[in-house]
C-alpha cells in the first residue's frame, strides 16, 4: 500500500459522525473543540493546543501519540511539552466535558443514574519509574481512577451522557517506624481513608436542580455510612448493593412482629416475595445463557450510621431507607447454567509427542506418504 492510499485510509475516521451525549458531532475537530475548547490551562495558546492533539487522537484513538500525531517529531514533543505543564492537569482537561455533562443531567426530566467505579491502571514493576503506588497484591505499581457516569436508564438499553466527575489517585504504601514496625491503631485511624473518595465525588458532583432526580449508584463497596449521608445531604437518591449486615432501629411495636430480625440482611431475607419478573442472561465466558426467574420483595428500614470502627454514630441522624430484596428461588445447578467444555488443541512439543505416538500406535503402510 502506498502512503497516499494509507494516508487516505487514516482520514476516514474524520468523517465519522462521533456521539457525545446529547449531540452528533460530525467531525473529529467539532468534538475536540467542544470537550476541550473551554479548558483554562493558564494560556490560550495551550488550548489551542489542546484542542489540536485532541483532534488527531480522536482520528486514530486505538494508536499510539507518535502515529496519533502522524510521525512527526516536532508534534510529538510539542505534545510533551504540553503534557508536562504543571497547568495542564487532569482536572484541568477534564473541567468542561465535566460541566457540559451536568448540564446535560439537569435539564433531564426523567431520573439520571450517577454510576461510581474504581479501576486500576496498571503500569508493571519499574523501579525508575516515579509518582505511582502499589496495585492489587503489592508486586505491581499504578493507580486508581474514581469516575462517576451519568446515565439514562431507557427501556431499549441505557444512554451514556458522559462523566460527571473523575478522580485518579495513588495508594500510599503502608508507613512503618524506623525500626520497621507497622503503625498502631489509634495512627491508622488518623489516616486519611481511601473510601474517602466516595463521598468526596458526591459533594463534587453537586446537587441536583429543584424538581430533577439523580440517583447514586454503587457496588458493595459504596455500602458505608459516609457514603449514603454525602448523597442524601445533597439531595440526591443513593442505590447500593448491601454488602454490610447492619444492625436495625426496631421499635417496641416492631418487636413482636419482626421476631427478633434485627440485621438488615436476616430482616429483607425473611420478607415474603411482592412480584416477580423473568430477565434474559447473556451467555457469558462458562455461562450459559438462560431465563432467570426472579423474586423481588422490600420494606422500609431504619438504620444507625456507624463510624469509621463499625461503631453506632449517635451524633448522625437515624437513616430511614428502603431495601430491596432480588433473588432467584430456584438457580439451576452449578453443571447446569455451565456450557460444556470443549477441548483445544494441542500446540508446539505436545502436539508434535502426540503425532508421534499416533505414529507408532498405527505405523505407515508400503508406499504411504508420511507427512512431515
Amino acid at each position: 500500500m502506498g502512503k497516499g492510499e494509507e494516508g487516505a485510509e487514516r482520514e476516514e475516521p474524520h468523517k465519522e459522525e462521533i456521539m457525545t451525549g446529547m449531540t452528533t458531532v460530525v467531525d473529529a475537530h467539532s468534538w475536540a473543540q467542544q470537550t476541550f475548547g473551554a479548558a483554562q490551562l493558564g494560556d490560550h495558546r495551550r488550548s489551542k493546543r489542546v484542542v489540536q492533539v485532541a483532534e488527531q487522537m480522536a482520528r486514530d484513538p486505538a494508536a499510539s501519540l507518535p502515529r496519533q500525531l502522524g510521525g512527526n517529531w516536532g508534534e510529538l514533543k510539542a505534545a510533551y511539552r504540553l503534557l508536562h505543564e504543571p497547568d495542564v492537569s487532569h482536572e484541568a482537561l477534564s473541567q468542561p466535558h465535566w460541566q457540559q455533562t451536568r448540564e446535560w443531567a439537569k435539564r433531564q426530566e426523567e431520573p439520571v443514574l450517577l454510576v461510581h467505579d474504581e479501576t486500576e491502571l496498571d503500569y508493571g514493576y519499574d523501579p525508575a519509574v516515579t509518582g505511582l503506588g502499589p496495585i492489587g497484591n503489592g508486586s505491581h505499581q499504578g493507580l486508581f481512577v474514581h469516575s462517576v457516569l451519568a446515565v439514562l436508564p431507557q427501556a431499549s438499553g441505557e444512554r451514556v451522557l458522559g462523566l460527571v466527575y473523575q478522580e485518579p489517585w495513588v495508594r500510599e504504601s503502608a508507613p512503618r517506624s524506623k525500626a520497621g514496625k507497622k503503625q498502631s491503631s489509634k495512627q491508622r485511624a488518623r489516616r486519611e481513608r481511601e473510601s474517602a473518595h466516595w463521598p468526596h465525588a458526591i459533594k463534587e458532583v453537586g446537587r441536583p436542580p429543584e424538581g430533577r432526580r439523580w440517583v447514586h449508584v454503587g457496588d458493595r463497596y459504596a455500602d458505608m455510612s459516609t457514603f449514603l449521608l454525602a448523597g442524601l445531604s445533597t439531595g440526591c437518591d443513593v442505590l447500593v448493593r448491601a454488602d454490610q449486615n447492619r444492625r436495625l432501629q426496631v421499635s417496641p411495636e416492631e418487636e413482636e412482629t419482626t421476631q427478633q430480625l434485627d440485621h438488615l440482611i436476616d430482616r429483607m431475607k425473611s420478607w415474603s416475595a411482592q412480584g416477580a419478573r423473568e430477565q434474559e442472561v447473556a451467555s457469558e465466558h462458562e455461562r450459559r445463557a438462560r431465563t432467570a426467574r426472579l423474586c423481588i420483595s422490600w420494606g422500609q428500614v431504619q438504620i444507625q450510621p456507624t463510624d469509621l470502627h463499625g461503631r453506632s454514630n449517635k451524633q448522625a441522624p437515624v437513616l430511614t431507607l428502603w431495601a430491596i430484596h432480588v433473588w432467584e428461588p430456584e438457580p439451576p445447578l452449578r453443571r447446569e447454567a455451565q456450557r460444556e467444555r470443549v477441548r483445544s488443541e494441542k500446540h508446539g512439543a505436545a502436539r508434535k509427542r502426540q503425532e508421534r505416538g499416533e505414529q507408532q500406535a498405527h505405523p505407515p503402510q508400503e508406499n504411504e506418504r508420511i507427512e512431515p
